[in-house]
Order: structure tokens, then sequence, then C-alpha cells
């Protein structure tokens, strides 16, 4: 037995730390109060198979072990023995069958403490019994970043534990083929570096690994979350996400968000926007409400035009827009502008507030839900609005109002963002930009985090998580207005839908709950109140400076097209190229392994250095591969592009686009001719080619030419200029740091 244990001891103490570092964090997602318990019963386990030297004897005592720790969590009114174990047979046979008919998003805590614990049992038995280290850690490595990727949960400690837990069993099973003397010296010197490192983990925050290894994930997340498997774990019980859409209630605002693509009305019309329909104006910390609701006017004509106009506001276009309601909800999105409204069919009037400039309507039984919009469409022009002093609204809201509690470092934010700015526009668009294109702030629904209590909605996210939806950004951007004394107020609606394959000018645009939105608006006298959008991705056609033509929405969607699969497959291709880098490490460790086996101790110890020699070169020569691979990146993306794509011309320009992005960063407003114009006076000698590539592909685009002539000339030239331009922005960089 002490032989046993000398044996298999240190395996064992390494496969209980490692075990009882998963299990916290299950215990943790399924809110188990007694956490204590089920890693002693799993210390218990590991030192049974341990210390039991025979086969017969080790396989009662687990299995007791197995079912004394479920017993402890779920003792269904029972006494331990047969009559437990029936209670336990009747329960979890429903239990299978719900599971087998609803998925696995509905696993009851009896079903899944059950299949947990079976899990520690047979992880120790492979570790410990039988020694296969390397399935079983990764495993729980696997486990444990399934659990950062998707439940937003911190395990730094856990998978540090887990992973030296690894590497100290296969480092110990090596060396005691090297002798007693060998193996001493490593467990100790072992022990003690896991102790240091594992002191040093602990001082780490964190969200390192969470942030990084999110940001890296996004896509893959909202993958899913667009093919609906957020909505489907929420759907079957598990999860507390809200679903998108429009909702009345703004009080407390916050968490993960997941698509609903329920469809609520379709627009014919010529030209998009943003659908406008309410507004809040008293931010409390958590969210948003109203200071008052101010009387409502209501008409029971066919036909209403809400009071909207503005003496200094141009209107130089005008469309008609027919709207068809699949929903009972009463709100009418608005576009922005001068608008009349008509009824057609399901309505019988109207209700309008004029504090919020919102419009209700009074809804009738009919088959359909119809009315349409004459609207007059305005011009904010940007240099007008650069000369509007500010001056607050003539009406009884204060739209400066926060919360006496709020952080101090809102406000000293928004000063050092607008130091510079010397109008009022300029302060707000320098707020805009700070939020829309700074690298410090990520998009995302998935990864939004609820705040604590005792926090503050837009403190949590502009100082703590950085990562948040439309509501993050809009709500942030106007507390830091306020802040600054510009009135400003909270906005929300949809953005513009997705419309219908169509060759004619007027089309139907589909808007659904994921196309829900909110945005800040801000006051300038004379114009009234003027849409921003300060959310990453997002581009409001109605914004100050960003009027969309028919021909640019094609053109922005054609890019979105295109681009989204190339990015696809460079995350693929990076995936894969990891994938095949760790099996060839991993083979690489096997043969050193098998070499490791001769007698002599001499030799012993000199195939020891031939494996860390033979590790050592290949990794130096991975490391050399993947660099002259990154050097030439540009050159192999674009042939990849060239020979596989259907469209090379479009891809490859896009794909050289995305690449210059890298260098000079692209507003989401700035049209791709204004981009190259600001191309060509950064970088003047590397960007003729690309200058005329992008003649060539706006001309392309508004134009039914099928094809480039010389196309595949023009990007490989532009390909090289591009790396040349890198190269003198790396030189900058030197330079510069050099000189700091």
């Amino acid at each position: 037995m002490s032989q046993r244990l000398r044996r298999k001891g240190l395996y064992a103490l390494a496969a209980f730390v490692s075990l009882a570092a998963v299990l916290q964090q299950f215990l943790s997602v399924y809110h188990f109060e007694d956490r204590q318990s089920a890693v002693l019963v799993t210390g218990a386990v590991c030192l049974a198979l341990a210390l039991l030297p025979k086969g017969w004897l080790r396989l009662p005592v687990v299995l007791l072990l197995f079912a004394l720790g479920i017993y402890h969590y779920f003792p269904l009114g029972q006494t331990f023995g047969p009559g437990w174990l029936a209670a336990v047979w009747r329960q979890l046979r429903p239990l299978v069958i719900l599971v087998r008919a609803e998925g696995f998003g509905r696993t009851p805590s009896l079903l899944a403490f059950s299949l947990i614990m079976a899990a520690v049992v047979l992880l120790a038995a492979l570790i410990i019994e039988y020694e296969h280290f390397l399935v079983s850690y990764l495993l729980m490595l696997g486990y444990l970043l399934l659990l950062v990727v998707f439940n937003h949960l911190d395990p730094l400690l856990q998978l540090f534990l887990v992973t030296a837990g690894g590497f100290f069993s296969c480092g110990l099973k090596q060396n005691r083929k090297r002798g007693l003397q060998s193996e001493v010296r490593y467990t100790v010197g072992g022990l003690l570096l896991l102790v240091l490192l594992g002191v040093g983990v602990r001082q780490l925050p964190d969200t390192l690994l969470r942030d990084p290894l999110a940001k890296q994930t996004v896509a893959v997340r909202n993958y899913f979350n667009e093919a609906g498997l957020y909505s489907y774990i929420e759907s079957v019980g598990v999860g507390g996400n809200t679903r998108t859409g429009f909702s009345e209630d703004d009080e407390a605002l916050g968490g993960a968000m997941v698509d609903d693509d329920t469809l609520l009305f379709t627009a014919e019309q010529l030209r998009p926007h943003y659908w406008r329909v309410d507004s809040k104006d008293d931010y409390t910390g958590k969210g948003w409400q109203r200071q008052q609701a101010g009387e409502s006017i209501v008409s029971l004509e066919n036909r209403f035009t809400p009071a909207m106009f503005e003496p200094l506001l141009n209107y130089p276009q005008q469309q008609r827009i027919d709207l068809e309601f699949m929903t009972r909800n009463t709100y009418l999105p608005l576009p922005y502008g001068d608008t009349t409204i008509g009824l057609i069919s399901g309505f019988l009037g109207f209700e309008y507030s004029h504090l919020n400039q919102r419009v209700d309507l009074i809804p009738e039984e009919a088959p359909q839900r119809r009315v349409y919009l004459e609207t007059k469409e305005p011009d904010y022009p940007v240099e007008k609005l650069e000369a509007t002093k500010l001056q607050l609204p003539e009406d009884e809201v204060d739209y400066l109002q926060l919360p006496k509690e709020l952080p101090q470092r809102i406000g000293e934010l928004a000063q050092e963002v607008t130091k510079e700015q010397d109008t009022m526009y300029e302060k707000v668009a320098a707020v805009e930009a700070y939020l829309s294109g700074s690298p410090n702030f990520r998009y995302s629904k998935v990864d939004a985090v609820a705040p604590l209590p005792d926090q503050d909605y837009v403190d949590q996210f502009l100082f703590e998580t950085r990562v948040g939806y439309c509501d993050n950004f809009s709500s942030a951007m106007v507390v830091m207005l306020r802040s600054l004394g510009i009135p400003a107020r909270w906005v929300k609606g949809f953005s513009q839908g997705e419309a219908r394959p169509s060759f004619e000018a007027r089309k139907v645009y589909e808007i659904k709950n994921l196309n829900a939105h909110s945005w800040p608006e801000v006051y300038f006298a004379g114009y009234g109140w003027i849409p921003f959008e300060p959310t990453p991705s997002f581009s409001n056609p109605d914004r100050p400076g960003t009027a969309v033509t028919d021909e640019e929405t094609q053109a922005s969607q054609a890019v979105e097209e295109a681009s989204t699969p190339a990015s696809s497959s460079e995350s693929a291709a990076a995936s894969e190229s990891t994938a095949v880098s760790t099996t060839e490490s991993l083979q690489q460790t096997a043969s050193s392994a098998d070499a490791g086996t001769a007698s002599d101790q001499t030799v012993k110890r000199d195939w020891g250095m031939r494996e860390t020699a033979i590790l050592a070169g290949g990794l130096l020569l991975a490391s050399a591969v993947g660099f002259l691979l990154w050097q030439q990146r540009l050159m192999i993306g674009l042939w990849g592009i060239m020979t596989f794509s259907r469209d090379p011309f479009a891809a490859g320009y896009l794909f050289l686009l995305k690449e210059w992005e890298r260098l000079l960063w692209r507003q989401p407003s700035e049209n791709l001719q204004h981009y190259a114009q600001r191309l060509a006076t950064v970088y003047p000698e590397q960007s003729r080619e690309f200058v005329r590539l992008t003649v060539q592909y706006e001309a392309y685009l508004y134009s039914s030419q099928s094809s480039i002539e010389n196309s595949r000339d023009h990007l490989q030239a532009a390909e090289k200029e591009l790396y040349q331009a890198q190269k003198v922005a790396a030189k900058k960089r030197r330079t510069r740091n050099t000189s700091i």
C-alpha cells in the first residue's frame, strides 16, 4: 500500500487540485452554496485510487464515495441506502427523458451534478490509475475555456492550476525514468515553483484572460448568437439574457442580449433611415425614465402632422413611405424630418406627446395594419452647426440632469476628450468619435455585463468593462455631454432594417426586433434635436454630414457581404494553423518520451539533451516559418482571393482596404473617395495604385460593368505599394519609440 501511495500519491495530488478547481466552477455556475463537500468527496476519491492496491477493492469504494457525494446534496427525504437509490432512479428517469425531448439547455441540477461527479471520478481514474494525462487535462482546460467564453467567468487561477497539474504530472513521469534522486529534485523544485507562480497568478486581474479571449472569439459567439444558439438556450430555461426588441421599461439597463428576428413591420421607400420612436430624459444611474410625461394630443382624423418644425432647417428631399405592421404594437416609428401621417387600415387615430416627440396609433380590429408617411427629409449643415452657440431648449424638461452620486471621473473624462475642441458641435463630435472609434471599446451583445448594485451603469461601461451594445454607447455619450453642459437626451427606435432584393427604385425594408437601437440626440438652437451615432459598426443616415444616397447604401451592403466571408476565412485559417502546430508539438513530445527508455543512465541524459535540442529546433523552425508567412501575408492573402474568389476584383480591393485601415484609421462615416485622398496625403508614394483602384471600384459598383481589365496586375501593384507603406509605418514607429 505504501509503495502504491509513493508511486501514485503525487499524481493523485495533482489530479485532486485540478479536479477541485474545475468542480468549483461548475458549482458556481449552478449556484450550489455548499462547495466544500463536493471538494472533500473528490479528495476522498483521489486518495482511494492512490491508496488501495487492488482493483476489486478500489471500484466499490469509489462508487460508494460517488453515491455519498450525490446523497449529500440530494437526500430526497430518504436515509442513505437502497430506498434512496430507488428514489434517485425514479427522479433521474423523467429528467433524462426531459433532456432528450428539450435538449441539454434544460438540464436539472440533480442530473447535471450526477454527470459532473461521474466525470470527476472517471478523470481521476484516468489520471491516477492509467496515467493518461494529456486527454484528461485537455478536457478540463476545454471545459474551463468554454466557461470563459460563454459564461463570462474569470477562472484564471483555475486554468493555471489545471495547466500546472498537467505539466507537473507529465514531467514527473519523465523524471522517474532517470531515477529516485532526479524524481525528488524535480518534485521539490516543481512544487516550489508552482507555489510561487500560483501566488503570482493570484495578484493578476481576473479579466486578464477573459477579455483577450472574448475579443478573439467575438466573431464565433456572434455567429452562434445570429444562428439562434443563445435564443435556444434561453428558450429552454438556462440563462437570463434579454432579447432584442423595443421595450417601454428602460430603468435597469445592462446585461447580455440575444437576437430576436421577429418581423415587426415593413417599409416601402426610396431611401433608408433610422426609425425614431421615443426619448427619455432622466438618467438614474441604472437606466432611463421620463422626468414628466407632459400632455398628449389625441386626434381621430385620418391625417396628422406632428409639430416638429424648426426655423433654420431646410428639407431638400422628400419621399412617401408605406408601412405595414405585423404585430399589435401601437407605437409609430418615424423618420427624421417634417412628416405627415396618413391612415390606411387598422387604426382610428393618433396620440402625440410633444415633449418626447412620440406618436402612438389608436388601433381598431382589421386584417391589415397600414399607414403611409409623407416625409420631408432634413439637411443638417455641418458648417452652420459648428457656428451654433450652446442654448437650452425652451421647455420644462432639464436636459442637463444627472444623478447627484454620478462618479466624478465621467465628467473628467469628457473634459479630457474635448479639451482641444472649441465649438459645441466639435465637442459633440469628439465625444462621439471617442466612443465609436477608440480601440478601448468593443461592441458585443453577448459579452455585455450588467452593473452591480453599487455601480453606475455608464461609469462601469466607460472605465471597467468597456464592452457593450447601443444602450451602453448611447447612454455614455448623453451623460458625458450633459457633464459638459450640452443638452442631450436618450432616444430609442430602430436602425434601417434590411432591404428585400429588388431592382426597383423603391425597396421594401424589413425591420425586426433585432434592429431595435438607441442613440443620442443633441439640441442645436434653430435646428432642433439632431441625432448622432456613437455605437461602433453603426452608421446613422440622418447624422449631420452622413446623408446616404441609394448608391452609397448599395456600396456599403456590398462591402459588408464581401468582407464577412473574408474575415471568416481568415479566422478559419488561423484556427487550422493553430491546430496543426499544436498537433506537431504533441507528436514531438510523444517521440521524445519514447526515446528516453534506454537503461543506461548516461544514454538517458544524452537523450534528454537531444529531446531539448529537437524541441528547441522545432520551435525555432516553426517560429521562422510563421514569421515568413506573416511577412508575406499580403501576397498570400491576395493570391488566395484571386485564385478562389468568384469576384476577385471586389474581394481583392476590400482585402487591401482592410489592411490600409490598419495603418490609417477610417472614420465610420467616411466614404472611399475621401479616405483615398487622405491616404494620398499621408502616404503619397505608396498609395497611388490604391487610389486608382478606388476610382475603379466605385465605377465597378455603380455600373453594370462585369469585370475590370488587368485587375490582377492592378491588385498586385497595389499590394506591393501597401507592403512598402507598412515598412514606412514601422520605421516611423521605431523612430518615435527611440525618441521617447
